[in-house]
């Protein structure tokens, strides 16, 4: 007996030989995948690493944080001295699959938030705990700036890369923005996703009172801020 290929040839059938399955192509495929070291999801993104058990353990003044591929990262609290220092684990975020944990000086106001892959351990420091895209591919945090400044000053958007790390997409200075205006009497705040390419926020002035509102929007040519009356 015999088989008929697609390109018009034929292949003998051999009765006493077992019918081939599917299996062992899937198995040899799921190999390469894992080796070659770069795994997306089904939207063409690198798998997010949900915690592991006793992935954030607080003893004392001392915070550890454990990660999918077995590191390590050990935070200590340093309450005295001109260096006084304090960590407070604020959660895990499975949109963006990453830790957050706020580093807190001299008792406050200042403070900013260390962000841990869930995955690697990889760290990024950014001015607070960031607004998460729906789909987990962009973060969104404003700041004060350094020195602190009593209005909100700085926006910050970072995107995931396809290695599922974050990197800066979007550097805004509210004050250089502005510089014809003269000081500024009101900052942005209460970011918001509206779509996977644009923003809102609340504007308020230096005693948080609400005077209007802002948007930001991002085309081919990058991000745009603009004040909304």
């Amino acid at each position: 007996m015999a088989d008929r290929l697609p390109d018009g040839r034929t292949r003998l059938k051999d009765p006493d030989r077992p019918a081939r399955t599917g299996a062992p192509v899937v198995r040899v495929l799921l190999c390469v995948a894992f080796l070659s070291g770069s795994v997306l999801d089904a939207a063409g993104q690198a798998p997010r690493c949900g915690p592991p058990a006793s992935a954030v353990s607080k003893s004392g003044a001392v915070t550890q944080l454990r990660f999918a591929n077995g590191k390590r990262v050990t935070l200590t609290d340093e309450p005295d001295g001109d260096g006084q220092t304090s960590y407070e684990y604020r959660g895990y975020d499975e949109a963006s699959g990453l830790h957050w944990v706020r580093l807190i000086l001299w008792g406050g106001p200042s403070s900013w938030v260390e962000a841990y892959g869930g995955c690697t351990g990889t760290k990024l420091v950014l001015d607070d705990i960031p607004v998460v895209s729906p789909d987990g591919s962009l973060l969104v945090t404003i700041g004060r700036g350094v020195p602190p400044r009593p209005l909100v000053n700085r926006i910050h958007v970072l995107a995931r890369g396809p290695s599922g790390e974050y990197r800066m997409e979007w550097d805004f200075e509210l004050s250089l923005w502005a510089r014809h205006e003269g000081p500024l009497t009101w900052g942005p705040v209460n970011p918001r996703w509206v779509t996977a390419t644009s923003l809102t926020f609340d504007r308020v002035d230096a005693q948080g009172r609400l005077v209007g509102a802002a948007v930001a929007t991002r085309d081919d040519r990058g991000w745009h801020f603009a004040v909304v009356k």
